[in-house]
């Protein structure tokens, strides 16, 4: 395992700080009053009371990784949700921090807002905007601040998943796993991707991935991290089987506007929400 990575895992590895709210949230809980403030906040081997899992309902069920921002919105990736986005009734939205073994909370799925300029299985606008039913319970959750401006390259940052994408190597973890990942520049993404470099859309943002498999955590619409705020949502098209391959994200600062836009004018129409 690198040696930079190894030291980053070390100093983030979550420790027991005893953080939990008083009270579960509801709709008319404030944003502010409920924020993940990084790593060193997490209760046990808890990755962050934001992170969520998108599943589907039916016998095969599809698993996505979430970022919980507002009591009734989660982000993910339409790449993984668009295969049952036209069929979600039963389909859920989970919580990952327990303070007992496997008690977690879900809601149901009441809609998705998918950017009309997205095309399956590309890295252009992979967000998906998803409302739930009610608000997660849960005394660990809480919510993670989209940030306002993007990391430099060469920073490191933090993905989040359970190792579906490594299945053929290893069974997917019961409890959330992170990494470390090197952000790089568009000019390097697309020198690596060479002939697939088509892959990259104008929103995506890339980072390296660990060079070992099994230390790779890597799954569409989990969340990506930079010190305690949101800056990324993972995309399409890449898994943990090549780790020579870039870690391609879409880049929440720069669709920020875009999320505001259709959180006030799509869900909260006509109300007092507003979204910074």
């Amino acid at each position: 395992m690198n040696p930079r990575f190894l030291l980053l895992l070390l100093i983030w590895l979550p420790t027991v700080c005893g953080k939990k709210y008083k009270s579960k949230i509801t709709k008319r809980t404030r944003f502010e009053e409920r924020l993940w403030k990084g790593m060193m906040s997490n209760t046990g081997q808890n990755q962050g009371g934001f992170l969520v899992q998108v599943r589907s309902a039916g016998p095969a069920v599809n698993v996505c990784g979430g970022a919980y921002i507002r009591p009734l919105i989660v982000l993910s990736s339409a790449s993984c949700v668009t295969p049952f986005r036209y069929q979600s009734s039963g389909s859920y939205v989970a919580t990952t921090t327990f303070l007992e073994r496997k008690s977690f909370f879900f809601s149901e799925i009441e809609a998705m807002v998918i950017p009309e300029d997205y095309v399956f299985q590309r890295t252009h606008y992979d967000i998906a905007i998803i409302k739930i039913k009610v608000p997660l319970a849960g005394l660990l959750t809480e919510f993670i601040q989209i940030a306002s401006s993007t990391p430099m390259d060469d920073e490191f940052l933090y993905a989040y998943g359970w190792g579906y994408s490594k299945m053929q190597v290893r069974p997917p973890s019961e409890m959330a796993l992170s990494t470390p990942l090197q952000k790089i520049s568009r000019d390097v993404c697309l020198s690596i991707l060479g002939n697939n470099r088509y892959l990259l859309g104008q929103t995506a943002a890339c980072a390296y991935q660990p060079e070992s498999i099994l230390d790779c955590v890597y799954e569409a619409g989990s969340p990506v991290t930079f010190e305690n705020k949101l800056v990324g949502i993972i995309s399409t098209g890449f898994t943990c089987m090549n780790t020579s391959d870039p870690a391609v994200y879409t880049d929440l600062v720069q669709i920020h506007k875009f999320i505001k836009i259709k959180l006030e004018t799509s869900f909260f129409k006509g109300k007092t929400h507003k979204f910074s």
